[in-house]
C-alpha cells in the first residue's frame, strides 16, 4: 500500500499512512486526539480519490481505507467497527492480487469470518478480544508477506518494521488457550483432559456463528472429547480463568 501511494506522486499522504500505521501498531494505549485528527485526514485523501479508480490509484483508495477503518476503530471499538476493518482488509487482498492463491483466499475468508462472528458476539468485551484478533491477524499477514515475496523475487520492496509480539498481544495470547487440549495433573480430575472453545468455533453454519454467545469448557476421558465428556457453559475466558482458580485445577497446557 505503502508502495502504491509512492508511485501514485502522493508525498504529503505517504507521511499520513505511516503514521497511521504507527499508531495501529503502538502497543500502549492510543492517543485518541492524535487518532481522530489521522482519521480525518485518511477521510480527506478518501474524499479526494478520483471516481472509478483504476490501477495504482484503485490500490491507494482500498490500502487507505484499510486504515481509515483501522484508526476508527481506535477511537470507537465497537463490533461493527471490526467488521468494517476485515471487510476493508478483505478487499485490499484482492486489489493487491486479484490472481492470487485461491486456497490462501479461501482460508483467509473463513479465518475472517470466524473473527467476525467472534467481535460480533463479544459486545461490550469487544476491546478486551482485539489483542488475540490482532495476534491472529499479524500471523496471517507475515504468511501473505512470505507468500508475496516468494511469488515477486526479493526486487520487491516489502518489509515489516513493527515488532512481530506486542506485549499486549502476546501477554493476550499466552492467557488465553482457546482450542488447545490440557491434561489435569492433580486432583479429581488428574488424568483427564480439558478443553475450551468458543461456542462460535463450535458453530457449524454463518447463522449460529452470529448467534453463538460464550464459551465451552469439556472435560473427557479422551484428548478427542468423545468418552465420558461433560461440558459447561461460561461466559468468556476471564470466566474460565475465574473456574480453574476456584475448583483448584492444575492443568499442563503443553
Amino acid at each position: 500500500m505503502l508502495w502504491a501511494v509512492a508511485h501514485s506522486g502522493r508525498t504529503a499522504d505517504l507521511e499520513v499512512c505511516r503514521q497511521a500505521l504507527e499508531l495501529l501498531w503502538e502497543s500502549g494505549p492510543p492517543d485518541l486526539s492524535r487518532a481522530s485528527e489521522l482519521h480525518d485526514r485518511l477521510g480527506d485523501v478518501m474524499d479526494e480519490m478520483p471516481e472509478d479508480a483504476t490501477g495504482v490509484e484503485s490500490l491507494v483508495e482500498s490500502g487507505v481505507g484499510v486504515l481509515h477503518t483501522g484508526v476508527g476503530l481506535l477511537l470507537w471499538g465497537d463490533p461493527m467497527g471490526a467488521t468494517q476493518v476485515s471487510s476493508a482488509v478483505r478487499d485490499f487482498v484482492l486489489e493487491v492480487d486479484p490472481h492470487g492463491d485461491a486456497g490462501l483466499l479461501a482460508r483467509e475468508d473463513e479465518a475472517q469470518n470466524r473473527d467476525v462472528a467472534d467481535v460480533l458476539t463479544r459486545n461490550d468485551d469487544v476491546v478486551e478480544g482485539l489483542p488475540l484478533l490482532c495476534a491472529a491477524a499479524a500471523e496471517l499477514g507475515r504468511t501473505y508477506l512470505a507468500a508475496a515475496v516468494a511469488a515477486q523475487g526479493d526486487s520487491v520492496e516489502l518489509r515489516v518494521t513493527a515488532v512481530l509480539d506486542r506485549g499486549d498481544v502476546s501477554e493476550a495470547n499466552a492467557r488465553t488457550r482457546f482450542g488447545v487440549v490440557g491434561r489435569f495433573v492433580a486432583g479429581d480430575e488428574a488424568g483427564r483432559y480439558v478443553r475450551a472453545d468458543l461456542m462460535a468455533d463450535l458453530a457449524t453454519t454463518p447463522e449460529e456463528r452470529v448467534a453463538a454467545d460464550g464459551v465451552m469448557i469439556r472435560i473427557a476421558d479422551d484428548p478427542d472429547m468423545t468418552t465420558d465428556c461433560i461440558g459447561e457453559w461460561l461466559e468468556d475466558w476471564a470466566a474460565v480463568e475465574e473456574t480453574i482458580e476456584q475448583r483448584g485445577w492444575q492443568i499442563d497446557w503443553a
